[in-house]
């Protein structure tokens, strides 16, 4: 009898063992599916991202195809626009350039199914409240602003009855930078909220940062070499207009290790990749002055048996 008093007392006492051991499987268990959909919310979040910056470089990449296509800058802005809105698909994108008497930042180019909401926009680039949304803001700070609710946002109040009828949700707007200056910005529209995530920004702030550092020592290097006609373009897509055939720079370049084309015979094509640092564009301008210098002098060396005059002083006459 005592041995069965003890056998219904170690059931019992394994029965509430067993039931501890369930509720802590099952809380165990909550926490886990609890952490597992955590964790697929944020490998969501990161696909998304990863998708919209894979997006962005796509756009990029089809913006500088435009640039070698394009015969005039109201082309090119046209064209720029369109690429980025087809490649990228977004609502609309529109150029704008600040008249420097008025600060207001005029239309030049837009493209998308929503091009009415460009057309009698009133954005300043001054701090009253039409120059505090997107593309107002980024031009008078010089970096690239995205409001990623625009219905909701309280910098963006004046344009929120227009925007609601074209479905805008989230904007983000760049500088375009021109003579060390802010000549206008590109300013880009979504249908989706959260659209334009930190890593995009951080994607063309770095383009817009390391064009600038470019076209400045690029601007340098002309003051030096009286054979570069021209330094144009925007952003790291940059043309430098020579004076003389350019397939002997790029043969130069090459053999420095620069890859450059060369278009029209006589423009230099610079397309650095959009993530290039500081560090690689102080060498590549280091490396690009030693192409210049060398291959001038190459040019301009009499050949033997010839004309005493070099190839380089000839042309020099004929102009």
């Amino acid at each position: 009898m005592q041995d069965e008093d003890k056998s219904k007392e170690q059931l019992i006492t394994e029965l509430r063992e067993l039931r501890k051991r369930v509720a802590e499987l099952d809380l165990v268990g909550k926490r886990q599916v609890r952490t597992s959909a955590t964790d697929i919310t944020e490998r969501a979040k990161q696909t998304r991202e990863i998708e919209h910056l894979n997006r962005l470089y796509s756009v990029l990449s089809r913006v500088s195809q435009a640039v070698v296509r394009a015969t005039s800058p109201e082309t090119f802005l046209e064209q720029a626009c369109r690429e980025i809105v087809e490649a990228g698909g977004f609502l609309l994108a529109w150029i704008g350039q600040v008249e420097l008497m008025t600060n207001a930042v005029v239309p030049k180019a837009f493209w998308g199914g929503i091009g009415e909401y460009v057309q009698g926009i009133t954005v300043y680039a001054d701090s009253r409240p039409e120059g505090l949304g997107p593309t107002g803001t980024c031009i008078r700070e010089h970096y690239p602003v995205v409001h990623n609710d625009f219905l909701h946002d309280p910098q963006t109040l004046p344009w929120h009855d227009r925007a609601a009828p074209f479905g805008i949700a989230s904007a983000a707007a760049f500088p375009i930078e021109r003579a060390g200056g802010v000549w206008g910005a590109l300013t880009i529209y979504s249908d989706e909220v959260d659209r334009f995530g930190g890593e995009d920004a951080k994607l063309l702030e770095n383009v817009r940062a390391r064009g600038a550092e470019l076209r400045e020592g690029l601007t340098a290097l002309a003051a030096k070499f009286d054979f570069i006609r021209e330094i144009r373009g925007e952003g790291l897509m940059i043309g430098v207009e020579l004076s003389i055939e350019g397939a002997p720079f790029v043969a130069e370049a090459l053999n420095r290790g620069l890859l450059i084309n060369c278009t029209h015979d006589f423009t230099l094509r610079l397309l650095p990749p959009f993530i290039v640092t500081r560090a690689q564009v102080r060498e590549f301008l280091r490396l690009f002055e030693m192409v210049l210098a060398s291959t001038s002098k190459a040019e301009s060396s009499p050949a033997p048996k010839k004309s005493e005059h070099s190839p380089r002083l000839a042309h020099s006459a004929a102009r």
